[in-house]
């Protein structure tokens, strides 16, 4: 250790990384505590922002929730006055508006007045406007003769705050709404009011200061304070604070209340022009500012601490790797260089450069050498020698040739002593095409050249555009055409073997026959016979007896035989192919599972081919009929198994046309096809009408409430199915269970 500390590079490595630890840690340090206080401030002041406008939202929310209700009363038919007042429909009246208060868990209670009839109306019944304010409710500005003039000049809603509190439960004050009706008309003739706790609102603006001091205040278009909270403000903070904070735009503004610094956060709602406010005093802010100070400093010393360890073990790092080459690079010299005072990375420099001069001679020599090893290592290739078929890819690979197409094949070239040499040393040695390339090899032997072919891709008739530029490239200054042997195109390198001895008897058949270009795949084809009959009938016909399509099966099998009796074939080869024939058709049978009657025997006695094509047409025949027959009774099996399955689950909300098609493995499309089939109809119109009778069922024999009989039959939205259950009988479900009790009252009296 005490050796490196000596080291000039070990020192230059430690001050280099200190320096480029302390500047940016010194230069982020003095601006971090700066911006602290900034970023608390704001932090805070986003974060109420932020929960005064979820407060906004929560309470135009409920608003919003109070004035739709009202609109719907206006226009429900079962709140008029005529109902409302009526000995018999007032008792349904008052459900009907005991369903709208609970819709909401805002409203505490919900009331209906009607101007000049001094009665107000509510869930719980009707009462005279004297007893109303006399014993229902305290109320600190209303009597009957107030609430009855306000009533009739009240033209827009209206919010009051401690407006009433209940008579058991003096301590919780309640908020009023108050909505003419209907809305949006100039002329009114009635009133909804809502009494809700003030509690409500409160709890919401109470989560908006947090652990911090301050007030929030709820104000409505005119001003008028609905609602406030406050922590540790001054008694009558009110009379200061709200006119200040009423001026401020909405945002974020620092004023000045109380002789100290507050930021007054506001937020407006367009339309009821309610504006959402809260004060807290700058000094809630730096609460956590020392406890932040003393954190930052421990932080930076121990940041200082770190660094320069960090410092010393990246030095150390970087060092001992030096030092280690350099000491190795000087003990594997062949000739020992004499030392200086550089530094290790100079002399290490100086090392490096005698190397790569060494390098440089070993290089020429292995120049030298190259032709003889590529022609090694493919010779390698071409005998199918594969113990070290890395190291010869590899050794390809240094020298730029990589053997990674995605077809090989070899193609021998036949020629004399004379014109081997051009092939070897000249451009012919290597042929690099736009599809493919193509390296020769010696045969020494055999007086001929290899050459082995990579293409690029596999594509229909590369091989012979490859083969064709090559030949054409080797025509220029030669005397007498060659002969040339192609190998077949295989997918792997290890294949250049198996394509070599093809090409080789590829070539031995062209000097026998006197071709000039002879490919292995094409030797002794006549190509006016085919060998076998088509692909495409083996298909066809397989596939028409599987489908049950006799007069396919039957014409394919006529064709066959025409091309069986006019190919001029070995009677042998033809003998098999008629027994090719057999098994294609009894593979197809028992791969339907059918059993015929017809033995193996029977068709494989026939020697006549008249007799064989005739036994053949007859047995497909009934095996399509069979096979036709029973493809319908599996549909039929099918369908019912579907329709079954429908007929006891319509009544889960989860049914779909991708359930039934899950449960059956069947696709959506078969599905809808078989229920068309079975019942005319779509799935979606066909369950609607087992639902809908269903709910008829339950509505006439049943006491269940609408809601219970919709999710009975498998819906989840009531006001979806009513609307749909209209539209279907023109009534609602209550209108329709009604007229079925009137109908079995006035049956059977």
């Amino acid at each position: 250790m005490r050796k490196i500390w000596k080291t000039k590079l070990f020192l230059k490595y430690f001050l280099s990384y200190l320096v480029i630890f302390l500047v940016p840690f010194l230069v982020m340090g003095s601006s971090l505590y700066k911006q602290s206080v900034i970023e608390l401030k704001s932090t805070i002041e986003n974060s109420n922002v932020d929960k005064l406008k979820q407060l906004q939202m929560f309470v135009d929310s409920r608003v919003e929730e109070l004035r739709e209700i009202s609109t719907q009363i206006a226009y429900d038919q079962r709140l008029t006055p005529y109902m409302v007042n009526h000995s018999y429909y007032g008792l349904e009246a008052r459900e009907e508006l005991e369903k709208y208060r609970v819709n909401s868990s805002m409203i505490k209670e919900i009331f209906l007045y009607y101007p000049n009839q001094n009665k107000i109306f509510s869930s719980k019944g009707m009462n005279s406007l004297d007893v109303f304010f006399q014993r229902s409710y305290l109320f600190s500005s209303w009597n009957a003769n107030i609430f009855e003039s306000q009533m009739k000049a009240l033209n827009k809603p209206t919010v009051l705050s401690d407006a009433a509190r209940e008579v058991y439960q003096p301590n919780n004050s309640m908020m009023a709404f108050l909505y003419p009706i209907p809305p949006n008309t100039p002329s009114k003739h009635g009133v909804v009011m809502y009494f809700v706790n003030q509690h409500h609102i409160t709890q919401s603006m109470d989560d908006v200061l947090g652990e911090l001091e301050g007030t929030v205040i709820i104000t409505d278009g005119d001003g008028n304070v609905l609602s406030e909270v406050n922590r540790g403000m001054e008694n009558g903070y009110l009379d200061t604070v709200l006119q200040p904070m009423l001026a401020t735009n909405t945002g974020v503004v620092t004023t000045q209340l109380f002789d100290e610094s507050y930021s007054v956060m506001k937020v407006k709602t367009p339309g009821t022009e309610w504006s959402y406010m809260t004060a807290i005093p700058e000094k809630s802010f730096f609460s956590g500012l020392d406890t932040l100070k003393w954190s930052l400093l421990l932080q930076g010393l121990g940041l200082v601490l770190v660094g320069m360890l960090a410092s010393f073990l990246l030095s150390l790092r970087n060092y001992k790797p030096v030092g280690h080459l350099t000491n190795l690079v000087q003990q594997k010299l062949v000739r020992p260089m004499r030392h200086s005072h550089k530094n290790e990375l100079s002399r290490l420099a100086e090392m490096i450069e005698w190397v790569f001069d060494e390098k440089d001679m070993l290089t020429k020599q292995y120049d030298k050498q190259e032709p003889f090893v590529l022609q090694q290592c493919f010779l390698e290739l071409l005998k199918g020698d594969h113990a070290d078929k890395e190291q010869t890819l590899e050794i390809l690979k240094q020298h730029g040739i990589e053997l990674d197409g995605e077809g090989f094949f070899v193609m021998i070239v036949s020629a004399h002593d004379k014109e081997i040499d051009p092939l070897l040393r000249g451009p012919l040695k290597h042929i690099q095409l736009e599809k493919a390339f193509a390296y020769a090899v010696e045969l020494v032997h055999d007086q001929c050249v290899a050459y082995m072919v990579q293409l690029h891709k596999q594509d229909k008739g590369l091989q012979q555009e490859v083969v064709s530029n090559i030949q054409q490239a080797l025509m220029d200054g030669w005397t007498e055409a060659p002969v040339i042997g192609i190998g077949n195109t295989h997918a792997a390198v290890e294949d250049f073997n198996s394509s070599f001895i093809e090409a080789m008897s590829a070539l031995d058949y062209g000097q026998v026959t006197g071709e000039q270009i002879v490919f292995f795949k094409e030797m002794g084809r006549n190509s006016k016979l085919d060998l076998w009959y088509s692909k495409e009938y083996h298909v066809k016909l397989s596939q028409s007896i599987a489908a049950g399509e006799s007069q396919v099966a039957s014409k394919v099998l006529t064709e066959m035989f025409t091309h069986l009796r006019t190919s001029q074939l070995d009677p042998a080869l033809i003998k098999c192919m008629y027994y090719d024939v057999i098994n294609l058709v009894l593979r197809t049978a028992h791969e339907q599972g059918i059993a015929m009657q017809t033995s193996v025997n029977e068709l494989t006695s026939l020697q006549n081919i008249d007799e064989l094509e005739s036994a053949l047409q007859e047995y497909t025949v009934q095996l399509c009929q069979i096979v036709r027959s029973t493809l319908h009774e599996k549909k039929e099996e099918d369908l019912k198994r579907v329709m079954d399955f429908i007929d006891a689950n319509y009544c889960d909300h989860s049914l779909s046309l991708d359930k039934v098609g899950s449960v059956f493995q069947l696709t959506e499309t078969n599905i809808s096809r078989l229920i068309k089939e079975w019942t005319g109809t779509t799935f979606t119109t066909y369950i609607w009408e087992l639902r809908l009778e269903k709910a008829k069922e339950l509505l006439i024999s049943t006491d269940l409430s609408v809601k219970d009989i919709v999710k009975e039959v498998g819906y989840v939205d009531v006001a979806n199915f009513s609307r749909k259950f209209k539209k279907t009988t023109d009534l609602t479900p209550g209108q329709f269970r009604r007229q079925m009790q009137l109908s079995k009252t006035t049956t059977h009296p």
